[in-house]
């Protein structure tokens, strides 16, 4: 993903725990540990991934589903 080292270095910068491509892409995530900062480190990924990559993106806070896969 083009910018994708410099977005893994401001989310790291912003207070996040980590930030890593979810699969093959286009998705980024970093692991934060509260939904306003997770906000603010959020902006700093779109940021850069502009900056850096030349690319639009937005993002999106979401809790982590601690429960997994299963049945419906």
């Amino acid at each position: 993903i083009p910018g994708m080292e410099g977005v893994k270095r401001a989310a790291v910068e912003a207070g996040a725990f980590g930030c890593t491509i979810s699969g093959a892409g286009p998705t980024a995530v970093a692991v934060i540990d509260g939904e306003e900062k997770g906000k603010e480190i959020g902006e700093r990924m779109v940021e850069a991934f502009l900056v850096d990559g030349k690319l639009k993106a937005k993002a999106t806070v979401a809790k982590l589903d601690r429960t997994g896969a299963r049945v419906v």
